[in-house]
């Protein structure tokens, strides 16, 4: 186990006479001694490269990579004492499953004891043993994955770099190889940056996040800091499901406006009023939005009238998408009623939410003003 630190890691494509397009833009991360890391973000944001660039697959066009006490930014992949899950398993389809276990370790000169002891234990923690003499192509997506993390167990690295590795598995066996990674992390504690652009898998198997957006890092923090506290209006759209309401609101004489709509008992705070600027970007999750006839807030509760265009019935929750003087608002709400029908298009509701979960964001900047 190590601390992984990077600081000013940037990364072109071009030549130091013509750099091309920055695709990592100066990160810095600090990762502490066994904590698992995952880096999200839309696709194209850098999460891969970043990946490649800490595994030396990728050389950074400057900055520096240490892990443990070793500066290895410039050192080969082989001596950086790292092991990469990737996506498409990476399996020797002419190998036994034994055999594609032992092909680093035996590379590293490992005496033939160890190195079967090692695929014993791992193999029993994977539950695989049954499978060490079969071919990868007898294996299931699920057993080819687990193979893969035996594989790179095996080796007892300084640092797991998983590289979206449930990306080609459906949607029950993610769920369940998701939950198996962070079992196997919390048995062995190996420092793990884990790539995603599945907000799920961030939030359930994070000790922290990095959200990565167009090659600059947007928010690093626990999933509970990022979910209730995000730092821009990036974040607040890109975690949460649905996204995070986001409308932009105008202060006139200590009232809120959304175009011509005054936002009845919407007051703006303090810290707003101070500022010689009237813009700005108020958000709201669509979770703390409720119907009037469900709501339970404390006090006075603020609402806005607003006509229903669409529902969703998911089951146990339901999605509204109101039409809000132009705006889509999105509600999610539990669907309390069982085999009854969602409210049909054109209603017209009243929506209910309290000040406290109201998030203010500056638009030029957008980042999140603290009110507090």
């Amino acid at each position: 186990m190590a601390k992984i630190q990077l600081q000013g890691i940037t990364k072109h494509y071009g030549s130091k006479r013509k750099p091309g397009t920055l695709i990592l833009k100066g990160i810095d991360i600090d990762i502490e001694d066994g904590e698992f890391i995952v880096v999200v973000g839309p696709s194209g944001c850098g999460k891969s490269t970043l990946l490649r660039v800490i595994a030396g697959l990728e050389e950074a066009s400057s900055g520096m990579i240490t892990i443990g006490e070793r500066d290895v930014t410039h050192l080969e992949p082989s001596q950086r004492d790292i092991a990469m899950v990737f996506q498409n398993y990476a399996l020797y389809p002419h190998m036994s499953v034994r055999d594609n276990m032992a092909y680093g370790v035996k590379l590293a000169k490992m005496p033939k004891e160890e190195i079967e002891r090692r695929i014993q234990e791992t193999a029993k923690m994977l539950d695989i043993e049954m499978h060490l003499d079969k071919k990868p192509s007898a294996l299931s997506g699920g057993q080819r994955q687990r193979v893969a993390m035996g594989r790179a167990i095996v080796r007892q690295p300084k640092l797991f770099l998983f590289d979206e590795p449930l990306s080609n598995l459906d949607a029950k066996l993610r769920t369940s190889t998701r939950l198996e990674i962070r079992r196997r992390h919390n048995e062995i504690g190996i420092t793990s940056l884990y790539v995603t652009h599945d907000q799920t898998e961030a939030m359930t198997l994070a000790d922290r996040m990095i959200i990565l957006n167009n090659g600059n890092i947007e928010q690093f923090g626990t999933p509970e800091e990022i979910f209730h506290q995000p730092a821009s209006t990036f974040v607040a759209n890109f975690m949460g499901s649905p996204a995070m309401n986001l409308l932009p609101v105008t202060l006139r004489e200590g009232a809120v406006y959304f175009k011509r709509e005054k936002l009845n008992g919407v007051t703006p705070p303090k810290a707003l009023l101070k500022r010689e600027q009237n813009e700005w970007i108020l958000g709201i999750r669509p979770e703390k939005i409720y119907l009037q006839q469900d709501s339970q807030q404390d006090g006075q509760p603020l609402s806005i009238n607003v006509t229903l265009t669409l529902a969703e019935n998911l089951g146990a929750e339901m999605l509204l998408y109101c039409d809000f003087a132009g705006e889509t608002i999105t509600v999610k709400m539990p669907h309390k009623v069982q085999n009854s029908a969602p409210p049909r298009a054109e209603t017209e509701l009243s929506l209910q939410f309290s000040s406290q979960d109201l998030f203010w964001f500056d638009p030029t900047t957008t980042k999140r003003v603290e009110t507090d």
